[in-house]
């Protein structure tokens, strides 16, 4: 059994609070089904709840301003998430299959979502990951949105 000081059981209720402050609007769900953005939103939630039990033991000042600049992080993923699931097609010129079987990514959404991963996990996406985006920019325009998005929440899972 673990005992925690008053201090860490103050900031593990906190915990529960600042996940429920990520916000909810339309630049998170509006592109996505009920189902879909409560997934997301879950998976955000988890985020949060994973970065604050990371940040307990850190001084109060120093905790809350990496929570809050991970949360924002977490926000700017579900935000990229939310708009590559409004696109039905990705310009071909934004987007180069180099011959060697890597891809340069050029359209702003995607890049986007790559930096914050990084920045969320402190490491370049895994080739596993780019071979899920490839695959989405291929084949989004035949993609059911099902299927569409459990490839970017497979990207995001596979990513952590």
């Amino acid at each position: 059994m673990i005992l925690l000081t008053a201090s860490a059981t103050t900031k593990l209720e906190q915990i529960h609070q600042t996940a429920q402050q990520l916000p909810d609007d339309a630049s998170v769900r509006s592109n996505l089904t009920p189902e879909q953005a409560m997934q997301l939103r879950r998976w955000g939630e988890e985020m949060v709840h994973a970065f604050t039990v990371r940040t307990l033991y850190l001084n109060e000042l120093r905790g809350q301003s990496l929570l809050t600049q991970k949360s924002t992080a977490v926000y700017a993923v579900m935000q990229s998430i939310n708009q590559l699931m409004g696109l039905r097609q990705i310009p071909p010129s934004e987007t180069d299959i180099v011959e060697d079987g890597d891809h340069r990514i050029h359209d702003d959404v995607t890049i986007r979502l790559l930096k914050n991963l990084r920045w969320l996990t402190g490491r370049v996406c895994p080739p596993e990951c780019l071979a899920l985006l490839k695959e989405f920019h291929e084949k989004r325009p035949f993609l059911s949105r099902q299927v569409a998005f459990h490839l970017l929440m497979t990207l995001l899972a596979n990513s952590q």
